[in-house]
Formats: C-alpha cells, structure tokens, sequence
C-alpha cells in the first residue's frame, strides 16, 4: 500500500497499491487544484516531482 499528497496540499492524501497508480493519483490531484475548476488552487506551480521519503 502507497500513501502520498502533494506537499502544498496536506488535506488531498491518497493510497494505492502500487506506486505508478499513486503517482496518477498524484498527477490528477495536482492538475485539478492548480485548473481553474478550483476557485483556491494556486496556479504557480511550474512542475511537480515524485519522490520516496
């Protein structure tokens, strides 16, 4: 079991069971906050990284 969120974002957590599957999780998460769906997304974000800790 995979448990990840992006750093900026602490309350959008997710969990999968592999790492590429959560890293997808990730990607959408981060895409849909920083979209204009989302009225407090920040939009400076530049890229993302993945990383094991």
């Amino acid at each position: 079991m995979w448990l990840g969120y992006i750093e900026e974002y602490p309350d959008y957590m997710t969990q999968e069971m592999s790492l590429s599957e959560l890293q997808d999780n990730l990607k959408d998460i981060f895409n849909e906050l920083t979209s204009e769906n989302i009225p407090c997304g920040r939009k400076n974000f530049k890229s993302y990284q993945v990383t094991n800790e």
